[in-house]
């Protein structure tokens, strides 16, 4: 049994936390969910992400995972809050297909729909602009501002003290 608390993590890059998902699975994570890019120049370093190159400039990409359960022994706690948002919103949708995860706390800040923010620069003005690449859809809909629902709804600055008093309740080793 052990505790993963999410709160407060507003985000940053996923592939961490996916690497320590496979390396405690033994499997990579695959949530049910659909991923639509349109190619550009701009976000050419998506192929270095995994994602297919279409023929053509401009044209989108359309990539589905049917999802996947993964089997554990272990009973996870993960803490979630209003600022759990972006990459941490990824881990708990990766969590949520592991067995024997109980979420605690708060709706999560659904920041999910546009994902692989980028910075660019405009080529005439040389302005930089900050926006999304993709769109993510989930078959349970679009958590924008809605978020992750936990389980157990405490107010999160409880949630971890909420936790220990359950496990020594029911007996569970931390």
């Amino acid at each position: 049994m052990f505790v993963i608390d999410l709160r407060g993590n507003v985000g940053g890059q996923p592939a961490f936390a996916r690497r320590w998902f496979e390396g405690f699975a033994g499997a990579a994570p695959s949530p049910c969910q659909s991923t639509i890019i349109r190619w550009s120049p701009l976000n050419g370093y998506m192929e270095a992400l995994g994602y297919p190159v279409p023929e053509e400039p401009g044209e989108p990409v359309i990539q589905k995972t049917d999802g996947a359960w993964v089997e554990q022994d272990s009973v996870i706690f993960c803490l979630t809050d209003y600022a759990t948002a972006s990459a941490g919103e990824w881990f708990v949708g990766d969590l949520r297909t592991l067995e024997h995860v109980v979420f605690v706390g708060s709706n999560t800040c659904g920041a999910t729909l546009m994902t692989n923010n980028q910075t660019y620069c405009l080529p005439h003005s040389g302005l930089s602009v900050f926006f999304g690449t993709s769109l993510m859809l989930t078959p349970d809909g679009n958590r924008e501002e809605t978020g992750f629902q936990p389980d157990l709804w405490v107010p999160p600055q409880e949630a971890l003290e909420a936790v220990s008093r359950l496990c020594e309740y029911y007996g569970l080793n931390p």
